[in-house]
């Protein structure tokens, strides 16, 4: 199911997505060299998601899930930053 609504036909004209090979101007190549890592990125999360939800003793899982949340936030906002100039050296 979430292959089909979060991949394969989401709201937008994503890569790899029915709608972004209608819509955008990417090759069909593009799209296609795109599914395996989409539906790899898909897979595992449900992995780790039902892994996580069946083993509820495995603290380590939870911490670890919480840690590269957090990690992700501060490299998304970093991101911003330097996007801004904020965060680049004088030269």
């Amino acid at each position: 199911m979430l292959a089909i609504v979060g991949v394969i036909s989401p709201f937008g004209a994503a890569p790899a997505s029915i709608e972004g090979m209608i819509y955008t101007t990417l090759p069909l190549w593009f799209h296609i060299n795109s599914l395996p890592e989409i539906l790899l990125q898909s897979l595992l999360l449900v992995f780790i998601a039902t892994y996580w939800i069946n083993h509820p003793q495995n603290k380590w899982l939870g911490w670890l899930m919480g840690i590269v949340f957090v990690v992700i936030l501060l490299l998304g906002t970093a991101g911003v930053l330097a996007g801004l100039g904020i965060l680049s050296t004088p030269a």
